[in-house]
């Protein structure tokens, strides 16, 4: 099937032909793929991917359509011209170019670099008095900080994937441990803690 895609335009169109058909295939066969999700992706980062594809593919196909047409114009005794060769190196610099930046665009949060606050208070659950040194830590991560004698407490970090809730565990002698489900973000989490009877 491909090979008659790529024959059949390559008799309509010689090398343009040809090129066009590569990027058909190319990017039919890319969508084909979940590639994306499986990747974890998110959608920011799935929409730089295939963009930077898109510029690719399709640079690929004006650059073999250019090549085409100057193949066409040029007489086929004597050499390509210097203009018309520095024309095609020129297209291939710009495409490679452009796919390579658009591809880079969104790398802080692919690479995890999102940095984030979550800060809030953690109080006794039956009288709401603040708790001083519970020690609030962010499950996955090495983040970890004690809560002052207000109650409050501060975590700065860099979140590894955007748009996903993370796990505070927070824990104090005396009482029981407490998890809460947080979406970064947040700058006022309430933890209550239930004190744990008198021996």
């Amino acid at each position: 099937m491909e090979n008659r895609i790529l024959r059949s335009l390559g008799r309509v169109a010689g090398l343009a032909g040809i090129a066009l058909g590569i990027v058909l295939l190319i990017f039919r066969d890319f969508l084909k793929q979940k590639l994306l999700p499986a990747g974890g992706l998110e959608s920011g980062q799935s929409f730089h991917v295939l963009l930077a594809f898109l510029i690719l593919t399709f640079g690929i196909g004006v650059v073999g359509m250019v090549a085409w047409i100057v193949g066409k114009t040029s007489n086929p005794k004597t050499p390509i011209s210097i203009p018309a060769l520095s024309v095609l190196v020129v297209l291939i610099v710009v495409v490679l170019g452009a796919a390579v930046a658009v591809g880079l665009t969104n790398t802080s949060v692919a690479t995890g670099s999102t940095e984030v606050v979550i800060a809030g208070r953690v109080e006794e659950a039956k009288t709401f008095a603040p708790i001083e040194g519970a020690m609030v830590s962010v499950a996955g991560y090495e983040n970890a900080s004690p809560t002052e004698s207000n109650g409050n407490f501060y975590l700065k970090f860099r979140l590894r994937r955007s748009g996903e809730p993370v796990r505070l565990h927070v824990d104090k002698e005396g009482f029981y441990p407490e998890d809460v489900s947080v979406l970064p973000p947040q700058e006022s989490v309430q933890i209550l803690l239930k004190q744990k009877p008198a021996q």
